[in-house]
């Protein structure tokens, strides 16, 4: 909560009230807010996980990272997949940033 409202709310805030004035649709801070929260909290959940094995063994560390490289390049490379697109918040946004009825039915 701490760092939602320290970071998250004041930006999508901002964003919000400067997006009459820049000719952005009223509906794009309530989906920037949403998939914010999204990413932080996708964030935070891996760098729980990563604490915690670090704290359990430094080689095992090691191994993930390893592993992540190896299938982050295989993708790329194979398929020319970027994986980067493959992140929730992200295609949470792209997907759903057409609709203009949702974000009104995320507020009830």
């Amino acid at each position: 909560m701490y760092y939602f409202i320290l970071w998250v709310f004041p930006f999508t805030a901002g964003f919000a009230i400067a997006s009459p004035f820049i000719g952005v649709p009223l509906s794009l801070p309530l989906w920037l807010m949403l998939t914010l929260t999204f990413s932080f909290l996708t964030g935070l959940s891996l760098v729980f996980f990563l604490s915690t094995i670090y704290a359990r063994s430094k080689q095992m560390l090691l191994f993930i990272f390893v592993l992540f490289f190896i299938g982050w390049a295989g993708l790329y490379q194979a398929m020319g997949i970027n994986v980067a697109v493959m992140y929730p918040p992200l295609t949470l946004f792209k997907t759903f940033r057409g609709a203009p009825g949702l974000p009104h039915v995320l507020l009830l």
